[in-house]
């Protein structure tokens, strides 16, 4: 596949493990790659074979860079567990944007201000 991309003169860049690509590829172990993305994305066979070739192939490369997210965020907690006073603070304000709004609440409609307001027309 990834010579075959190259004869094409399609894109270039991260190999089939997510790496730089480097010289032509001898040998693949699909067993290994269908079981990664299979458990890191929680699919069974069927579904897995489902997938697009390109599709299959673009998790497959996302699995490390999720990995690298979660282990980032571990390291920020465990940095932010040695912040006093307004480190944490900082740091909780900067996890709540991150996160941004989660539910956005409509305003609840004050009936008895309606019934003055309608009471006064």
């Amino acid at each position: 596949m990834v010579a075959d991309r190259r004869e094409r003169g399609g894109r270039r860049g991260k190999g089939v493990s997510g790496e730089e690509e480097g010289d032509e590829v001898e040998e693949i172990d699909f067993a290994f790659f269908f079981c990664r993305v299979m458990h890191h994305y929680r699919m069974n066979y069927d579904e897995l074979l489902a997938l697009p070739v390109e599709v299959f192939w673009e998790l497959n490369k996302n699995v490390n860079r999720i990995q690298a997210e979660k282990d980032l965020r571990a390291t920020q907690v465990a940095q932010a567990g040695q912040l006093t006073g307004e480190g944490v603070k900082t740091f909780e304000d900067s996890l709540r944007r991150e996160m941004g709004r989660v539910v956005v609440e409509k305003p609840k409609l004050d009936r008895a201000a309606l019934s003055d307001l309608l009471a006064s027309l």
